[in-house]
């Protein structure tokens, strides 16, 4: 009985040193994976594809479909759901099920024009390379690119069939950068597509400001403000001094960059001592985008002697 129960307690000491043994060598994601089947078929035909390759989130290759587009995956606990599909001749595609994959042999053709800073409307120089880009968040972004040829004519190919699609800006002509419009394209295989592009001239420019203005003035001393740029004086520009508006007493100079703002009596500003605030509003002429640049704001002026 005695040698009954002191086997009885070997084999447990037995077991519990092997227990612990194994328990150092087991790692989480060896016992929980979870296994997905995934199925990769051709956009156009739903055809199976065969030889893609499925890698996983460390971009290492999982699975490869076999000739019936069918791939095993199996996925660590650790490991991201969404994975990724390429396969020769189509656009990679990121997804976390089966997938149909478009292929690259979508072409395009078009023109590519600009507006430089004067508004002229111009064909994009020769030799200028261009580029569109996948928009789709289902797709590996990539970026395909061309050269403008004579007369602002450029053509893609090799291009997803059916994925949206933008310009990509900016591009740089001379010294100057221009962005595209930001419209979404879908080219698709066999309808040769002709498509005009056009980029807008990007105004770089430091924004219209105030650059000097008077922290105190006397009581019949003139407000002197600096502007940056040139102000459009025939456009609905707006001054208020404490809540009056002001329109006759305003003097331009200095290209309509400076302006001065004259009282009217002697005793308009108030007292020695008195706070007033200039409120301002104004825009330039209008620019090569068409638009106006507009700045607006106030600050307070002290009264002395």
């Amino acid at each position: 009985m005695k040698n009954t129960f002191k086997l009885f307690l070997m084999a447990i000491a037995l077991i519990a040193a092997t227990f612990t043994s194994c328990k150092k060598e087991i790692k989480f994601d060896d016992v929980t994976e979870n296994t997905f089947t995934i199925r990769v078929t051709d956009y156009r035909t739903g055809e199976p594809i065969a030889g893609a390759e499925i890698k996983g989130s460390d971009d290492e290759i999982v699975a490869t479909t076999g000739t019936d587009g069918m791939a095993t995956y199996t996925k660590k606990a650790n490991d991201y759901l969404l994975f990724t599909v390429n396969a020769a001749g189509y656009a990679s595609m990121v997804a976390s099920n089966s997938v149909t994959l478009h292929k690259l042999n979508a072409k395009v053709t078009g023109i590519a024009t600009y507006s430089d800073k004067l508004g002229n409307l111009k064909t994009v120089p020769s030799g200028t390379q261009i580029s569109v880009i996948t928009e789709s968040t289902n797709y590996v972004q990539r970026i395909y690119k061309t050269k403008v040829n004579s007369d602002g004519k450029f053509e893609f190919t090799s291009l997803p069939d059916g994925i949206s699609m933008s310009f990509e800006s900016p591009i740089k002509i001379g010294n100057d950068m221009y962005s595209a419009s930001s419209y979404y394209y879908y080219f698709y295989t066999g309808e040769d597509e002709t498509v005009t592009v056009h980029y807008s001239y990007i105004n770089n420019d430091i924004p219209l400001a105030v650059i000097t203005r008077p922290g105190t003035v006397k009581p019949d001393g003139s407000i002197v403000m600096v502007f940056n740029k040139e102000i459009d004086t025939e456009y609905y520009n707006s001054f208020y001094v404490s809540g009056y508006y002001y329109d006759p007493q305003l003097n331009w100079s200095n290209g309509n960059k400076t302006l001065t703002i004259k009282p009217q009596t002697e005793t308009e500003w108030g007292a020695v001592g008195n706070s007033i605030y200039v409120n301002y509003d104004v825009y330039t002429p209008i620019l090569a985008n068409g638009q106006r640049e507009n700045a607006y704001g106030s600050f307070n002026v002290r009264i002395v002697e």
